[in-house]
């Protein structure tokens, strides 16, 4: 009964033009509003009160004033020395120009049509820096293989300064070879 009663008053006339009219007020006010709204999910709201990303979430909104962080994740990367994902993949000395770090990194430099503010961070660049021997915050270990933390005043040797008497500490060109990768990559994540 009360359908009926609708379908009625809807097939007046007046009651038609107004509900388009109102319809297009609508539409016109919400296209209006879009240029207000902002860009992106707000990330403290998607992570769990007690999260750890909290404090970083809020130290980057506070401090940074960037905008939002991208992530690009690379699945089932091959990390073996004669591999050319690392190549493909790394921004340092030996990579390749047109890598995904360096195009994210000439991407960054397209300011007006480019939202990505800065060239692109990624660990696999910062484990090859901390691997040469030649840097002064690189790998470092204890006479007895054992990792040696970089604050440490301790007496520690440079892992791959070839003075070592163990093979596995010899680094054979630009990159580690896995057996390297595997012992001093828990190392790298300690690492300051």
């Amino acid at each position: 009964r009360l359908i009926m009663g609708l379908s009625q008053v809807l097939q007046k006339r007046a009651v038609q033009v107004t509900v388009l009219l109102s319809f297009f007020a609508m539409l016109l006010g919400a296209i209006g509003c879009i240029q207000h709204l902002e860009l992106g999910l707000e990330q403290t709201v998607a992570l769990p009160k007690d999260s750890y990303l909290q404090d970083y979430f809020h130290d980057i909104a506070t401090q940074l004033r960037v905008g939002p962080p991208v992530y690009f994740v690379q699945k089932g990367m091959n990390l073996h020395p004669d591999s050319e994902d690392v190549n493909k993949t790394c921004s340092t000395a030996g990579c390749y120009p047109n890598s995904m770090l360096n195009q994210i990194q000439q991407a960054a430099q397209i300011a007006p049509s480019s939202y990505i503010a800065t060239s692109a961070a990624s660990w696999i660049d910062d484990y090859i820096s901390w691997m040469n021997p030649s840097l002064n915050r690189c790998c470092r270990m204890y006479s007895n293989e054992t990792f040696c933390p970089t604050e440490s005043t301790d007496d520690c040797e440079t892992c791959f300064d070839g003075n070592s008497p163990d093979p596995l500490f010899h680094l054979h060109g630009s990159r580690p070879t896995v057996a390297q990768i595997n012992k001093t990559i828990p190392w790298f994540m300690e690492a300051i």
